[in-house]
């Protein structure tokens, strides 16, 4: 699944401060704890996606199923950086 992440774009800077780039699956320890402080927040906003989804297995399956994805152009995930 590495050499997903080899994807030829580019990352930017949208907005003073605010910097994207496409999603790796060295990512994987930011956003287990971004998704876990923030659970709540989501949790108000969106459909819960369950206890498994919170767990590292869980996540690595998000970014997998995220650069999948990218790989066969029906999304695009960033990261904020």
């Amino acid at each position: 699944m590495d050499s997903l992440n080899a994807l030829a774009i580019p990352s930017r800077t949208i907005s003073p401060g605010i910097h994207l780039r496409l999603i790796r699956t060295s990512d994987l320890s930011a956003l287990s704890r971004f998704e876990i402080d923030n659970r709540a927040w989501f949790e108000r906003h969106i459909a819960s996606r369950g206890n498994y989804f919170y767990l590292p297995e869980g996540i690595r399956g998000h970014i997998t199923h995220c650069l999948e994805a990218m790989c066969i152009a029906t999304t695009i995930c960033c990261v904020s950086k």
